[in-house]
């Protein structure tokens, strides 16, 4: 593993990204990254951690403590654990079907939007309504005006794959500027609840949007947050 990297995205304000190894879903090749928030006490939020490693740790206390793990769905849950075992003093905040996939956080502490946590006043939350599977619950950063997504929209890097590969993202609609993946919009059950939630979400202040797989909307979010879900309809 090359030498961990925090990438500063608007440091005064607290907003770091740290990427992770490359991995495989489904057998397609993705990039992963975790966001990192320095809260108002100086203490860390990490969301979706990557891969554990001690040099990780070792850069991320550069410019806080970690005191916050947060697996924002069930499918980005798993590399919480070890996190959590080299860091016992740290709450664990779970999506609500976190648990199906990493048994080891059934203790953890639930993200409801109608029991916020603590961190709240800085990272207002939402679980996006609507799907039969994917539990994703979204943040918005208020200091940097940002929103925080994981796997609700991917926009893969056209030139970071093959040729094989690049062509069936952009046949899939995953490749950058990206959208809603497509086994994302087939298996939602109610339209209703997820243009409810879009609703809510666009009712937030925010320009950028950071995801966990692909490019990053650095600004013009909102109109790109609407573009990605158009295919829901009034």
């Amino acid at each position: 593993m090359s030498a961990p990297t925090l990438v500063p995205i608007d440091e005064p304000a607290g907003l770091f990204l740290m990427p992770g190894e490359g991995l495989r879903f489904l057998g397609i090749p993705f990039e992963t990254r975790m966001v990192v928030v320095r809260l108002a006490d100086g203490t860390l939020w990490l969301h979706s951690p990557v891969a554990f490693s001690a040099e990780r740790l070792a850069a991320l206390r550069e410019v806080g403590e970690p005191r916050h793990l947060v697996a924002p769905n069930k499918l980005h849950a798993h590399r919480v654990t070890a996190w959590r075992a080299a860091l016992p003093d740290a709450r664990v905040w779970c999506s609500r079907d976190a648990a199906k996939r990493a048994p080891d956080l059934r203790d953890g502490e639930p993200l409801l939007d109608d029991e916020p946590p603590p961190f709240e006043p800085e990272l207002p939350l939402h679980t996006f309504g609507g799907h039969a599977y994917l539990d994703e619950v979204v943040f918005l950063h208020r200091a940097s005006r940002t929103l925080i997504l994981t796997d609700l929209i991917q926009a893969h890097e056209p030139g970071a794959d093959g040729p094989v590969w690049r062509t069936l993202k952009r046949w899939l609609g995953i490749a950058a500027p990206g959208g809603v993946p497509p086994e994302v919009r087939l298996t939602f059950r109610s339209r209703d609840a997820a243009r409810a939630s879009l609703a809510k979400l666009l009712a937030w202040d925010f320009d950028r949007v950071l995801i966990a797989h692909g490019r990053n909307i650095e600004t013009g979010g909102r109109a790109e947050l609407e573009r990605a879900f158009r295919w829901l309809g009034q």
